[in-house]
């Protein structure tokens, strides 16, 4: 955005008026004896606007850079504006897979355990309690890539927000 803003301010101030001011002073001496001091001013500004020639296609192309400057000033805005608007959705769902992954975590836990009270009372068999623990070991591996997704995302809201 701020080489764009850039871009524009240079268009325009090929339009910024250009002013300049002059001053003499002097000491005079009259004929005859009288002396004093005399002095004069000018000023002058220099408005690039031009009528006709050569300048209309400068003056044409300048305005030309000055909105494409502009309209690239505003499309750079809105493009940010929706990757910020896509960064702060994927970072609230983030968020909201890692608590499912932490409920099905602590879920499977708790399965692991009743499975393995009943296997030790010799109701269930050791494949049941294998796959308990295969099940919970997987719910623990996906909260750990819930965790990295949510800070990537975390990563990403904060870039299109401009924190360094």
């Amino acid at each position: 955005l701020e080489a764009a803003e850039r871009r524009r301010f240079a268009a325009l101030g090929r339009y910024a008026p250009t002013v300049s001011a002059t001053g003499t002073g002097a000491q005079y001496t009259v004929t005859g004896g009288e002396s004093g001091f005399g002095w004069s001013m000018g000023g002058r500004v220099d408005v690039p606007l031009v009528a006709g020639g050569a300048g209309v296609g400068a003056a044409r192309t300048a305005t030309a850079t000055e909105r494409g400057a502009e309209l690239s000033l505003e499309q750079q805005e809105r493009d940010l504006s929706v990757a910020r608007v896509g960064a702060e959705a994927r970072y609230t769902a983030a968020l909201e897979v890692l608590e499912a992954q932490r409920a099905s975590l602590a879920a499977s836990e708790r399965a692991l355990d009743l499975t393995r009270r009943r296997f030790e009372e010799g109701v269930e068999n050791l494949t049941t309690l294998l796959d308990a623990r295969r099940t919970r070991d997987t719910a623990a591996v996906s909260l750990a890539a819930a965790v990295g997704a949510a800070g990537v995302a975390l990563a990403e809201l904060e870039a299109a927000r401009g924190v360094r």
